[in-house]
């Protein structure tokens, strides 16, 4: 949720609030645990972060089965889950494959939504 609050933030150009958003998570996530040391920490961060992908936010295939087996209810939900991953992570800027692909992210969140309006 805090990246769908940082995407309003940025449409209203409040980009300090959404910047200052953007650095407590990414503190949060660098914030050692008590058995490692901060570079571990970097380190293990910085691999989790280049595992975000285009693909793995998306929930195509998930998407397209369900769709294949009429569930609707269920591709939808997908949808749903995606959009959650997709703003979520993408507005922080923090994970470098997805923002290498920011614009079909955009187009996929605008495909989604679109979808996800007809559900009556």
């Amino acid at each position: 949720m805090l990246g769908l609050e940082i995407r309003l933030l940025k449409e209203q150009n409040k980009l300090d609030e959404a910047q200052k958003i953007i650095e407590i998570i990414n503190n949060h996530l660098l914030t050692p645990t008590k058995i490692g040391t901060p570079e571990d920490t970097k380190t293990r961060e910085a691999n989790r972060r280049e595992r975000f992908t285009y693909e793995s936010v998306i929930r195509k295939e998930n998407i397209e089965r369900n769709s294949q087996d009429n569930d609707i209810k269920s591709a939808n939900e997908w949808r749903f889950n995606a959009l959650l991953g997709m703003i979520g992570n993408t507005e922080t800027g923090l994970y470098p494959n997805l923002n290498e692909r920011k614009n079909e992210i955009e187009q996929t969140i605008t495909e989604y939504i679109t979808e996800l309006a007809k559900i009556k």
